[in-house]
């Protein structure tokens, strides 16, 4: 019969096979761009600058849709105050002990 280390470490690789399954599913949330077929035959000027302000065009519009995208903190002040004050208490309790003897 198998020890409780075995029996544990048995179930902790269940648990880890259950989990990298339940992980593969991953979603593309990326807008999907129109992307022009690339020509081997050498083309015109014409057609190499057109090209290459479409892409510039697809370039710009995923960079300005990731800045639109930022993550805002509603409680950031509060957070920020209550660690402040609680670092407040704390300096001052050490610059008391410096002026106590406890002789």
């Amino acid at each position: 019969m198998p020890s409780k280390g075995k029996n544990r470490a048995s179930r902790q690789s269940q648990l880890r096979n259950k989990r990298k399954k339940s992980s593969t599913k991953v979603v593309d949330s990326r807008p999907q761009a129109k992307e022009s077929p690339i020509k081997n035959e050498p083309s015109s000027n014409s057609e190499f600058t057109k090209t290459t302000s479409e892409e510039i065009d697809v370039l710009s519009k995923k960079t300005s849709s990731s800045t639109m995208s930022s993550l805002t903190y509603p409680y950031i002040k509060g957070e920020l105050l209550r660690i402040s004050f609680a670092s407040l208490i704390i300096i001052i309790i050490l610059i008391s002990f410096t002026f106590i003897s406890l002789d």
